[in-house]
């Protein structure tokens, strides 16, 4: 095997197949369709990669069998990510021939080098001083706060009073007492939203809170890098990388939930990393109790789908209970959050009045109701007794005129009758004829899925489709006179102020875009989804005890593959932001490979 791969001319054949699958897959073929700007850059990431796995990884990195059998599978599933849309969804429905079979082949032969290389990467890279020092790690958290709160303020000034969208019009009326306060979006979140505004009524203040509480918990987690003795330089470039990112800047400044959603997600994600390493340490102090629950009070609430890392992570600490010392605080902090929850929903809901919406039936049933929608579009046949419950829902010419594959949005927000008929029919019966009809036309109901998650795993964005990025504004709310600094555009919009800073951030945010390599690194996360998946691969074969960590960016990556429904960035930010981190978490605990 070692003088096959030290001929000299095996290794120039591989290069040339590497070039010549390249033309092949990502300029005749398009699964990925690069513009000449990326494809220049993908040349020379296929050489320099090409160079590395012969003169590097091919002579240090070791796997086992079943390490390399699972490394193929991750290597399927990206390779999936790459081309899938392309290769087997050109037709109406789910369809693989032989030639696209081919193709998907020849992808996997394309990207597994770059695959094999990145386990290298995670190898080699040491992020860690050998030396302790003595450090003051509050005055080097007091420079990361105050570096991401400078950087992101100025950003929020740029765009003052800040990006927003219906749903944040929708939240400020409640919040204002324009009408009563309800769980159609978190009611938690409404409630601090009123409190906000009751010390400054301006949408400004809700942008300028969400990026305080991100820099705080920047500065937690860096003082805790630093105080673990992270190289300082690793540090400082990371946070700068992290606060200029273009999707990070255009995120930071929308007054929306899923920005402190985001937050809470990571902080939750850093409080079970100290878990994970600390064990009954972590419990003795009162502090990490407190932030453990807060980060689970605000996971849990701050939206719908919270609920799922939440309850993941009290699973987690209901197993530690059985290994650990410390059985009476994990218990006991375990008793606290559960009576928070209870706490939050019964007295504080009810002081404010809280009513019940159709959320949790129209919400739960949405994407089987739009799975039996494509079944109507795409002509499927129904039994006799399903005609009648199916089509109370919607009429089949509204099936058909409104139907999206991409989002549900044309129906939910069309005057047609879409939410009232999904409670009439109820969840039960939805899921019901889902399922029966899942198994009869599984071709239909899976490409429906898979291009209702598109955003999640696909590496570029459908001809067909769209993905929302980030704010555009809104049509008139009732309020807008009340907040200075927005302005109506050509399409009717009231957004931030056209200011030479905010076309200049603009131009940045085109560039990303413009550059599909930058839009599939940056706006598309099948590239964050596959380094999540490797990552978590790397701490399974080195035997990296953060496995728990991964488990809440999971289980709600999961959760949107599974019911996600609409292509929105702002949905699964928290993706991105979890995984740059996880890397480095993963990067300090690994054992030094021989």
């Amino acid at each position: 095997m070692n003088q096959i791969v030290n001929n000299k001319y095996f290794k120039w054949v591989v290069l040339l197949i590497e070039l010549c699958l390249y033309v092949l897959l990502f300029v005749h073929k398009r699964v990925i369709n690069f513009d000449k700007y990326s494809d220049i850059l993908m040349v020379i990431l296929v050489i320099a990669n090409w160079y590395y796995l012969f003169y590097k990884s091919f002579k240090k990195v070791k796997l086992k069998r079943n390490e390399l059998i699972f490394l193929l599978l991750i290597n399927l599933a990206i390779s999936f990510f790459v081309s899938g849309k392309v290769l087997f969804f050109t037709d109406s429905i789910l369809s693989i021939t032989l030639g696209s079979t081919l193709y998907y082949i020849l992808v996997n032969l394309f990207v597994f080098p770059f695959v094999y290389n990145f386990i290298y990467l995670l190898d080699n890279i040491n992020i860690m001083n050998n030396k302790k020092e003595n450090k003051d790690s509050k005055k080097f958290a007091l420079k990361v706060f105050f570096f991401t709160f400078i950087c992101w303020f100025i950003v929020c000034l740029i765009y003052y009073p800040g990006n927003i969208t219906s749903d944040t019009v929708d939240v400020i009326s409640q919040a204002r007492g324009d009408f009563a306060i309800n769980n159609s979006h978190p009611a938690l979140y409404t409630i601090l939203i009123r409190m906000l505004l009751h010390l400054w009524n301006n949408v400004f203040i809700i942008v300028l809170a969400n990026v305080l509480f991100f820099s705080l918990v920047l500065a937690h987690i860096y003082r805790y890098l630093y105080e673990q003795n992270v190289k300082e330089k690793v540090l400082y470039v990371s946070i700068i990388i992290f606060v200029l990112l273009i999707n990070n800047i255009s995120l930071i400044s929308m007054a929306w939930k899923d920005v402190p959603f985001t937050i809470a997600m990571l902080w939750l994600t850093f409080e079970v990393y100290k878990i994970s390493k600390q064990k009954d340490e972590y419990f003795k102090k009162i502090i990490n109790i407190i932030f453990l629950c807060i980060s689970l009070l605000l996971t849990f609430f701050i939206r719908h789908n919270g609920m799922f890392p939440y309850y993941i992570v009290i699973l987690y600490l209901l197993f530690l209970i059985i290994k650990s010392h410390a059985k009476v605080r994990i218990i006991s902090t375990v008793i606290i959050s559960i009576l928070s929850i209870l706490f939050v929903e019964g007295p504080v809901f009810n002081y404010y009045g809280v009513q019940k919406s159709n959320i949790m039936t129209v919400g739960s049933a949405s994407f089987a109701a739009k799975g039996l929608a494509s079944l109507v579009y795409y002509d499927a046949e129904f039994d006799e007794k399903d005609k009648p419950i199916i089509y109370s829902i919607l009429s089949e010419e509204n099936y058909k005129e409104y139907y999206r594959p991409y989002s549900m949005d044309e129906y939910s927000f069309s005057d047609i009758g879409w939410n009232e008929g999904l409670e009439k029919v109820g969840v039960a019966k939805i899921y019901e004829l889902y399922i029966k009809y899942f198994f009869k036309y599984p071709n239909i109901i899976i490409r429906d899925r898979f291009d209702s998650n598109n955003l999640v795993w696909s590496y570029q964005t459908p001809k067909d489709g769209f993905n929302i990025k980030y704010s555009i504004g809104v049509q008139y709310p009732s309020w807008v006179d009340d907040f200075k600094g927005l302005e109506r555009n050509d399409g009717g919009n009231y957004i931030p102020e056209a200011t030479v800073f905010r076309k200049a951030v603009s131009a940045y945010q085109r560039i990303s875009e413009n550059i599909v390599l930058f839009d599939v690194v940056i706006w598309r996360f099948g590239f964050t989804l596959s380094l999540l998946l490797l990552a978590f691969y790397y701490t399974i074969i080195r035997k990296i005890k953060v496995i728990p960590v991964y488990l809440p960016t999971l289980i709600s990556v999961l959760f949107w593959i599974a019911l996600m429904s609409h292509q929105d960035y702002r949905y699964l930010w928290f993706m991105f932001v979890n995984t740059f981190f996880l890397i480095i978490f993963t990067l300090m605990e690994k054992k030094k490979i021989k």
